[in-house]
């Protein structure tokens, strides 16, 4: 896909999106999560500081 392509893809209809990160364990951590790009397209969502999702990131980002 174009970077053209990317940009319509990721701003079509609801701004929703399915964030994967690793447990600790290993195994796959997989959550809904509400997103919006920035100026320079970086995807851009919020989590609370103790979620699962939170401390995967911190640790294997």
């Amino acid at each position: 896909m174009t970077r053209d392509e990317i940009r319509h893809f990721l701003l079509q209809e609801t701004f929703t999106g399915k964030l994967g990160t690793i447990n600790k364990n290993g195994t796959p951590h997989v959550v809904p999560i509400w997103y919006t790009l920035d100026e320079e397209d970086n995807i851009i969502f919020n989590t609370g500081g103790k979620s699962v999702k939170a401390k995967n990131i911190r640790r294997d980002n």
